[in-house]
């Protein structure tokens, strides 16, 4: 069976930053980490991480200083009210600048897209380059987000959509909801199989909102334990997102 991600306390301490205010006035920003398996969780639609992840294949990954969500620290990035609006503030080096008197609880959200590491998770990309990120507090939006753009990112940082994520990652998937999920035999076809209880998910393939993926029950990747029945392997398209975007399917985040 499928371990779901358990967000374990020293992983939450690793992206935590100290509350403490630093000498300039400007208090750090406490990062709160997305639960994935809980269904209602807004993800978004991609995430904003480092271009390159090479370090987390070493041995001594967790003392890098980009581990966890320390690779924020690197941002500088203006923010905005709206695409092409009114300038705010700036993420800067874990900060909002500049700092103002109301900056008693500054917070921000983030997701675990590798094991060890966490992204920021992002709402809506435009093809014009703006991009919408949240929940965060203070923030320009009455809805707790942020606008951006891709061009004030250097070449060390990537919006990357959450189907390249899903399609390239080594571990199985699942559905993050507890009812079953549909199996369809073509993009909007009709349902011929419900998965449910311990799976593996194997994505072949993307077509929009659809994956097409190898379905694996009961769950064999990850459960070290033989399985008390033979697996049952299916293939079909499954809707890997919802109508506002958020991933349906998402993976262990400790890994297998």
């Amino acid at each position: 069976m499928i371990k779901r991600p358990i967000l374990l306390l020293a992983f939450i301490l690793m992206v935590s930053w100290p509350a403490a205010p630093p000498s300039d006035g400007a208090p750090f920003i406490e990062l709160r980490n997305l639960d994935p398996t809980d269904s209602t969780a807004a993800l978004g639609v991609g995430h904003l991480r480092l271009a390159d992840l090479s370090f987390l294949k070493r041995g001594d990954w967790s003392r890098h200083p980009d581990s966890g969500a320390g690779w924020i620290q690197r941002l500088d990035l203006p923010l905005y009210n709206a695409p092409g609006g009114l300038p705010w503030r700036s993420l800067s080096r874990g900060r909002l600048q500049p700092a103002t008197a109301s900056d008693e609880a500054i917070a921000m959200a983030t997701v675990t897209t590798a094991y060890g590491y966490a992204s920021i998770p992002v709402l809506e990309m435009r093809a014009d380059g703006w991009f919408r990120f949240g929940p965060m507090q203070p923030a320009p939006l009455a809805d707790g987000t942020a606008w951006a753009r891709r061009q004030d990112l250097d070449q060390h940082f990537v919006l990357e959509p959450y189907g390249d994520l899903l399609l390239q990652h080594p571990d199985p998937l699942y559905f993050r909801s507890a009812r079953a999920g549909s199996l369809h035999p073509s993009p909007g076809g009709p349902v011929v199989d419900r998965v449910r209880g311990s799976h593996d998910i194997h994505p072949l393939e993307l077509r929009g909102p659809w994956m097409k993926v190898r379905v694996i029950r009961p769950a064999i990747a990850c459960d070290p334990d033989p399985p008390q029945q033979e697996p049952r392997t299916a293939v079909g398209w499954i809707r890997w997102r919802d109508a506002t975007g958020n991933p349906t399917v998402w993976f262990p985040a400790k890994g297998c």
